[in-house]
C-alpha cells in the first residue's frame, strides 16, 4: 500500500500519514461517525485523530459537525471530495492486497482473514 500511495500526489499535497487511510475507511463506511468512535475501531489515541482529521479537513476530504443528539461530540462525515478519494483509497487497497495475496484462493483468504482476526484479538487467560 506505502508503494501504490507514493504515487498518489493528492495525497502528498494533503500530507498524508499512514493513519489517514484509516481513518478515511472508517469515516466512508460508519459515516456520521464521532471522533471516538475513529479512535475506538482504530486503536488510535484520541489525540492523533483529531490530527488525522485536521489534515483530511485541510484537505476537504472530511467535514465535523456537531452531533445534534450531542452538542459536545463531532459527528465526521466525508465531503463529496472525500467520497471519490475513499473509492479509489480501498481500490488502491484491493489492489495491494491482490499483489500481497495472489497466490491465495478466496477461501484461502478468508481462512487467512479468521486466522489473523483470532490471533490479534486473543487474551491470555492464564496470566
Amino acid at each position: 500500500m506505502h508503494e501504490l500511495m507514493a504515487n498518489e500526489q493528492w495525497a502528498i499535497d494533503a500530507g498524508f500519514r499512514p493513519p489517514c487511510l484509516g481513518v478515511l475507511a472508517v469515516v466512508a463506511d460508519r459515516q456520521p461517525v464521532s471522533q471516538r468512535q475513529i479512535s475506538d475501531r482504530l486503536g488510535l489515541d484520541a489525540s492523533d485523530v483529531v490530527g488525522v482529521l485536521d489534515i483530511l479537513q485541510g484537505a476537504g476530504l472530511v467535514e465535523r459537525r456537531r452531533d445534534p443528539e450531542d452538542r459536545r461530540r463531532h459527528a465526521v462525515l466525508l465531503t463529496p471530495a472525500g467520497e471519490k478519494a475513499a473509492a479509489h483509497v480501498a481500490a488502491l487497497r484491493a489492489l495491494a492486497e491482490d499483489r500481497t495475496l495472489g497466490a491465495l484462493d478466496a477461501d484461502e483468504r478468508k481462512q487467512l482473514a479468521h486466522l489473523v482476526h483470532r490471533a490479534l484479538n486473543h487474551t491470555d487467560v492464564s496470566a
